[in-house]
């Protein structure tokens, strides 16, 4: 298994995402989550679990 890390820094409800691959901002506001890069969406659901989609042009 290759090693690997993701360090985030919160800035409101803008996030930073710094990991291997360079760094990746995202936007949070309540359980609703957008990342531009991979154009994902997201949702917090209870316990450890999320919903993602993306949407693809």
């Amino acid at each position: 298994m290759p090693f690997s890390f993701r360090l985030t820094k919160r800035l409101g409800p803008l996030h930073l995402n710094v990991s291997r691959r360079g760094v990746s901002p995202s936007f949070h506001v309540g359980p609703v989550g957008y990342s531009p890069r991979g154009r994902r969406w997201s949702v917090r659901l209870p316990g450890p679990f999320r919903y993602v989609w993306s949407r693809r042009r």
